[in-house]
């Protein structure tokens, strides 16, 4: 679909439709504290919009790799995406310029993150070369000596303080990015990494990999909180409760597990026909909405204890 429907949530009209891109949407968000909309669509077009009056404000140039879609900082006012050359591109969307590349990685990007506050930028490409980079001037800040193997996560913590890397051993680093040093390991995964999750503010990450194992960490000293122990199979998606007491994790082995978040004691298990493909939780928060690849949808009833 080329166009975007604007809705009244109250009571479920239409309320305008935007036209302009000529291939498929990708991804939409607001930006700009909800008074604009950025949309990517399939052709690598990035557009934004003016809510109040529905118009197009501008085309932000060049066009990206669709595949890779656009990041933003908390405050919608920052934009990062890849574009065709295959390099990081910033663009700050209180400027009309057409914003600017990170050039500097001798291989191909892998993974990439925009700081929260949108003042830093990670690329990673191959397995031996990760970059921070201011994201108001474009400066190379630093370069870090990676992992030796292809890096499958990145991580900024809420301060753009320390830096999560994780590769396809299962090695996971932390890095003081603002002296550019290696901090110290995460040591206890032997798989590829599937997942690096930030779980609240306080410096708290999710891990998990490909053999099914997961850990709760503290990245400010290095230490393991929890283990979380039940996959047989990668774990494909992880949804942390918004209250932050538990956590509900889905596997490749066709399975859905409850737990408590901080002690990582298990609380249910529920076993699919189909591999789990999206999970949500509902307004309630004790329920979850699993879809599955047969095209099932699932709803669970999951009481956490406290």
């Amino acid at each position: 679909d080329k166009l975007i429907n604007i809705w009244d949530l109250n009571d479920g009209s239409l309320l305008n439709t935007l036209k302009g891109h000529d291939g498929g949407l990708l991804k939409i968000a607001l930006v700009k504290g909800g008074s604009a909309l950025l949309s990517c669509s399939n052709d690598g077009a990035l557009k934004l919009w003016e809510l109040e009056n529905w118009t197009l404000i501008s085309d932000l140039k060049p066009l990206i790799r669709s595949s890779s879609g656009f990041q933003l900082d908390a405050a919608g006012a920052v934009v990062l995406g890849v574009n065709t050359g295959g390099h990081p591109h910033l663009w700050h969307l209180d400027s009309a310029d057409e914003g600017f590349a990170l050039e500097g990685h001798s291989a191909g990007l892998a993974k990439l993150i925009l700081g929260r506050d949108g003042d830093r930028v990670a690329s990673a490409a191959g397995g031996n070369e990760i970059f921070v980079w201011d994201a108001a001037s474009g400066e190379l800040l630093h370069k870090l000596p990676g992992h030796g193997v292809s890096i499958d996560a990145l991580h900024l913590d809420e301060a753009s303080r320390l830096l999560v890397s994780a590769a396809h051993d299962g090695s996971v680093k932390v890095w003081d990015i603002a002296k550019g040093e290696f901090l110290f390991d995460l040591q206890g995964h032997q798989a590829w990494i599937s997942h690096v999750l930030p779980v609240g503010p306080d410096g708290r990450i999710i891990t998990a990999d490909g053999s099914g194992v997961i850990f709760l960490w503290d990245i400010s000293r290095g230490d393991k909180l929890a283990s979380y122990e039940g996959h047989k199979g990668y774990v494909s998606r992880l949804i942390p409760r918004a209250d932050l007491n538990g956590l509900v994790t889905a596997g490749s082995d066709k399975s859905i597990h409850a737990w408590l978040l901080d002690s990582g004691d298990h609380l249910a298990h529920f076993q699919l026909d189909q591999r789990p493909v999206n999970m949500v939780f509902s307004g309630q928060e004790n329920h979850t909405v699993v879809s599955d690849a047969g095209g099932g949808v699932h709803f669970l009833r999951m009481l956490m204890v406290h």
